[in-house]
């Protein structure tokens, strides 16, 4: 029988393992997921823009043309060494990091966001404060993972770091609350958090990603959002809308395909479970492009899974 610390510890670790998917879930797409849009500067705004740097904007460019991680990978890193000052371009290089398991990156860039994050408090308070909870969240990230404590041990350590995350993201609310910047990671965040804990109310994360951008991202969260409400077909109208914005971005249809997946399971569908598949094969082509741990994943679990499924209701036919 699990003792009351046992039942916290576990809470906790959920918890912060929410929040960190959430941050590393939000600053991947940004990464991944403006496709063929064109970024003339902040991509968050299309009004009073924030200076955020040459070599960071062209990290942007250098991933956006073709959703490719190796070569956005070189771009964030000369970005690092000429921009130092910039707090998403560290912030971008921790997302990196997360998803490629290399936790020894990771803590280097949760230190490297929260040390430039506080040098532009004076100047830029809201996204100093924002940047202060990436960087809160990155090293929650690292005490529950591998190369930290784990989702136990770690649970504490990491549990203090969401309440302080918490803490600045309410600093910069209270500065804009319709910032968009901060809504998207905001609401990424909240909606991570909710859907690892699914007695939580969606509807603070929804109103947020509401009021963010970009679009495709927006409709992106949206979508994530239905699904964990169960909604299946509203899931998959919102990232149609996202798709049709970012259509080369692997994130989004590689999410498309889990919807039509659980749609097809749900009814039966084996045209829907063949869409998925072909969603599946479609991101599995760029596995050059893209982290590994992600490429794994959807070709030995999710894949895998999906055409045993498929064969079953197809009578054993190949």
């Amino acid at each position: 029988m699990k003792t009351k610390t046992q039942a916290s510890s576990r809470v906790q670790g959920i918890l912060v393992k929410g929040l960190v998917r959430g941050t590393a879930a939000a600053l991947v797409a940004v990464l991944s997921s403006l496709g063929n849009l064109a970024i003339a500067g902040d991509p968050f705004r299309s009004s009073d823009p924030h200076d955020i740097g040459d070599r960071t904007e062209a990290a942007f460019e250098a991933l956006f043309v073709e959703g490719h991680y190796p070569e956005a990978n070189k771009a964030i890193l000369r970005a690092i060494e000429e921009e130092p000052g910039e707090p998403l371009a560290h912030a971008l290089n921790g997302a990196l990091a997360y998803v490629s398991e290399d936790w020894e990156r990771l803590q280097t860039a949760a230190a490297a966001t929260e040390k430039a994050a506080a040098a532009l408090i004076d100047t830029n308070p809201l996204r100093g404060n924002l940047y202060a909870a990436v960087g809160h969240a990155l090293w929650g990230g690292f005490a529950i993972s591998e190369g930290g404590s784990g989702p136990f041990q770690g649970g504490p350590e990491a549990f203090s770091r969401l309440q302080q995350a918490k803490a600045a993201l309410d600093k910069a609310n209270d500065i804009d609350p319709d910032d968009p910047e901060l809504n998207l990671l905001r609401g990424f965040l909240d909606l991570l958090v909710a859907g690892n804990l699914p007695f939580l109310n969606l509807d603070g994360a929804i109103t947020q990603l509401q009021k963010a951008q970009p679009g495709h991202l927006r409709h992106y969260g949206l979508a994530m959002a239905n699904r964990y409400l169960n909604q299946p077909e509203l899931a998959l109208a919102e990232i149609e809308l996202a798709i049709a914005i970012a259509p080369e971005n692997p994130h989004l249809v590689h999410f498309r395909g889990q919807v039509l997946a659980k749609l097809g399971q749900a009814t039966q569908d084996v045209s829907q479970l063949q869409r998925a598949e072909q969603d599946f094969v479609a991101v599995l082509a760029k596995h050059e492009q893209l982290p590994r741990p992600m490429i794994r994943h959807l070709e030995h679990n999710e894949l895998r899974r999906l055409r045993r499924t498929i064969q079953g209701l197809s009578g054993g036919a190949t």
